[in-house]
């Protein structure tokens, strides 16, 4: 019966790949438990705060990304990757502490736009370094079975997050759910020790060089950024990311203008958002587990990357055509489920097929300063038709022809790939 139910709901998984993979599933499940318990205290802020200070606190994390990438390039180019990550997660686990010792006082306006900054900082970094440590692990045939059994980890650990954030703010207050994902990331550091060594037990089982992996990248921060603008691939995935960012913004402006107007008790946009949170992961797992490898076996990358940008495509008509907080709510669902069920595994795929240092240092200034610099152009983009008096539908319907766009790049990014994957095996 075990046998059966493992070859019907889990991919295709060899003897030596159980361990890591796991570890993998642990590793992801505490990094997303803790953002998903402190995302909404960050929602809440934000709604407080308003659209208007949308603008200003987008421009202040894209220049929060462009300070710390140069020192995330250097700590890369001369720390070994798990020494790299262990200073990452300490410093976050500082951070949150020190918002802890704030927030049980009276938050005041700065503290609410600190953390902010701070949580999106604390998102893409967390998440970038966990999926640049399996692309540098796994190979390009073996993402495309076990990343979305991976990330599934990652759902699970955002729903557990969700549903913990729901039921402990009514009892301990905002600021005690800060002290949670505090010793999570001590669990993630451990899990990660762990993990780095399974993957190089693997490896050798295999009969696959492992000691570069020991080793810093070497080089500078600039060539993350000059790979980046001489590779038509990454340009690729940068045009696709900032087009995600534009439509994914666009739907946060919506959804703090309409929550905003429809919703005045803290404690119930605490309870909306995190109830879309269980909603989200949902929907995620169920991609996860039971679609995303097999669609990127039978239909191929290019199909799954374009189906994230089609649903934007029809949320946005859904929304231009009744502005309600049912369809915000329906839409945003839809955007965020499918964009971590199917978007983040087969966009991390991409990654698989470039150089060990694109992994880490193109990648990482793609995760941050490229995709915040999205969030600061879409930001300045609502703003501007928020000043022209454009209504919230007309800005809907705008926004489908970029949706389409973003969907020709997607599979043109998916037919790349899987030529560079060929490329890669023939190599050897």
């Amino acid at each position: 019966m075990l046998t059966y139910l493992t070859r019907r709901f889990l991919p295709p998984i060899e003897a030596d790949e159980w361990r890591p993979l796991l570890l993998a599933f642990a590793w992801f499940f505490c990094v997303l438990l803790s953002y998903y318990l402190i995302r909404p205290v960050r929602e809440t802020l934000g709604s407080v705060l308003g659209r208007n200070e949308l603008l200003p606190l987008f421009t202040a994390t894209f220049t929060v990304m462009v300070l710390a990438n140069p020192i995330y390039s250097f700590l890369i180019a001369k720390l070994p990757r798990r020494v790299l990550a262990l200073i990452v997660y300490a410093f976050f686990a500082l951070c949150l502490f020190v918002f802890w010792l704030f927030m049980n006082t009276t938050i005041s306006t700065w503290t609410a736009r600190a953390f902010f900054v701070w949580v999106s900082v604390f998102n893409l970094f967390a998440v970038s370094l966990f999926w640049s440590f399996l692309a540098d692990t796994f190979s390009s045939e073996q993402a495309k079975r076990l990343f979305g059994f991976v990330a599934a980890g990652g759902t699970l650990g955002g729903l557990t997050g969700s549903f913990l954030a729901q039921e402990l703010v009514g009892r301990v207050g905002m600021a005690q759910l800060l002290l949670v994902p505090i010793g999570a990331i001590g669990v993630v550091a451990i899990l990660m020790l762990c993990f780095d060594r399974a993957a190089r037990q693997m490896k050798a089982k295999t009969e696959v060089a492992v000691s570069d992996e020991d080793q810093p990248t070497g080089g500078t921060f600039w060539e993350g950024i000059t790979h980046v603008m001489q590779s038509p691939y990454l340009i690729g995935i940068c045009g696709a990311l900032i087009l995600a960012k534009l439509c994914g913004t666009t739907g946060y402006f919506q959804q703090t203008e309409i929550v905003s107007e429809t919703l005045a008790d803290n404690e119930m946009r605490i309870r909306l958002f995190a109830r879309m949170n269980i909603a989200v992961q949902v929907v995620t797992i169920i991609l996860q587990t039971l679609f995303v490898g097999r669609l990127m076996r039978w239909w191929g990358l290019s199909a799954v990357l374009c189906i994230l940008p089609l649903t934007y495509a029809a949320s946005f008509l859904g929304l231009g055509m009744t502005s309600t907080l049912a369809m915000l709510v329906i839409g945003r669902v839809a955007q965020r489920g499918m964009a971590y069920g199917l978007m983040v595994p087969a966009q991390e795929t991409l990654f698989t097929v470039v150089s060990r240092e694109d992994k880490y240092k193109s990648k990482g200034f793609i995760d941050t300063a490229i995709a915040r610099g999205g969030d600061v152009l879409a930001s300045l983009i609502n703003d501007w038709l928020f000043r022209l008096g454009l209504a919230l539908p007309a800005v809907a319907f705008g926004m489908i022809p970029a949706t389409l766009v973003w969907c020709g790049i997607s599979w043109w990014l998916g037919r790349q790939q899987a030529l560079r994957a060929k490329y890669f095996e023939a190599k050897g």
